[in-house]
């Protein structure tokens, strides 16, 4: 081993080297076995030149890490963490990268981002979405940016910077409202044909719009009065079988009232395959389609304001929560664990309920009150 500053070492049978440079202590592997053609270079190589070495070919490493691009680097993580999206998610998350962040980034490596950078990115798009789209466009850069930390990319992560976490959003907030149950009621009594059928499937099951658009005749059983969900439609894609965090498979039991209208659409079926087709005789692929040219019109012709299809899943969870359906019930219909609180925090909602529900759930307890103390 030769003399000087620093010193070649063995742990084991691997060669380390030890020496000070620029005043600090290094203490490194050399990746190296002793062996008999390695006994040599051991024997002649001073610590100094193996620390500068390894130190050199560590460098050349983290230049060659900082010229990887936001791009290719995106785009590896969404590939790779795939498995915990739907399909449907997997594609907004491609968007996501191509349609927002790449565009603001331009052609940046990962390693050039700094915190200033991202703030000026949050303020540009937190105000152009709602809420929950703003967060997520936050949610996916944000993960690419762990993955580039976890993965050596960057030394810090320009995410967990207090100026970016003090950023709040206050973008408009989503449209949650609720049909009233009068409302309900005028839609159920006035609509006609196939959107009747869509709308009583709708309120009384409490399905996803993607779930109602994708249902086939052989997802229902009329004699038994169940329904087999095990499909749902989302930007154009038909998916089969659950995906993501979401349930869609699933046995719900049909009203009476529904599975007497669905055998009366039976008999005038117009497919044998699907409950809803659209002009071209396949399914609806696009919930738009049916709010631009089907939902909304109807709406305006019955005198009620349109709040989103969307609203008549929450419609269903406010109405079965309040007429005092038993909640675990509720979240296995609608697709939710037990343990879940999704249904409480978002789907429940007070607006559901007239002057007239609070008068009659009155005197229903009042009834239930006078006999408990015999009066």
């Amino acid at each position: 081993m030769a003399r000087g500053d620093g010193r070649l070492f063995l742990r084991g049978d691997m060669i380390w080297a030890q020496a000070t440079i620029n005043g600090r202590l290094h203490r490194l592997s050399t990746g190296k076995r002793l062996s008999s053609l390695t006994k040599k270079w051991f024997e002649n190589t001073s610590g100094v030149d193996a620390i500068k070495s390894i130190l050199e070919k560590k460098e050349e490493n983290a230049l060659s890490y900082r010229d990887i691009s936001l791009k290719k680097f995106g785009m590896e993580v969404i590939v790779e963490t795939s498995q915990n999206r739907g399909y449907a998610s997997q594609k907004d998350a491609v968007r996501i990268l191509n349609n927002h962040i790449l565009p603001f980034f331009k052609n940046m490596a990962i390693a050039e981002i700094r915190p200033m950078d991202i703030v000026k990115f949050i303020n540009h798009f937190k105000n152009k979405f709602s809420e929950a789209r703003a967060k997520r466009i936050k949610h996916i850069f944000g993960l690419i940016m762990t993955y580039a930390y976890d993965n050596k990319l960057i030394e810090n992560n320009p995410m967990l910077a207090q100026s970016v976490a003090r950023i709040k959003f206050n973008t408009k907030p989503e449209d949650d409202r609720v049909y009233t149950s009068n409302e309900v009621n005028l839609m159920l009594s006035k609509s006609y044909g196939w959107l009747k059928v869509y709308l009583e499937v709708a309120f009384t099951t409490g399905l996803r719009v993607g779930e109602v658009m994708g249902l086939k005749w052989e997802d229902i059983d009329l004699e038994s009065g169940y329904l087999f969900l095990s499909r749902s439609i989302s930007k154009g894609t038909i998916s089969e079988g659950s995906n993501g965090d979401k349930n869609h498979e699933r046995p719900i039991p049909l009203f009476p009232r529904t599975l007497n209208i669905l055998k009366s659409y039976y008999d005038v079926r117009p497919s044998n395959e699907w409950l809803f087709i659209n002009k071209d005789k396949g399914p609806f692929l696009e919930a738009k389609t049916i709010v631009d040219y089907h939902f909304k019109p109807f709406l305006e012709s019955i005198g009620v304001e349109y709040k989103t299809l969307m609203a008549i899943r929450r419609t269903y969870a406010s109405l079965m929560n309040f007429g005092g359906k038993n909640k675990d019930e509720i979240r296995r219909v609608m697709g939710h664990s037990k343990t879940s609180t999704t249904m409480e925090r978002h789907y429940v909602k007070q607006g559901v309920l007239t002057h007239q529900n609070y008068t009659d759930m009155a005197q229903s307890s009042e009834v239930v009150f006078n006999q408990m103390i015999g009066a």
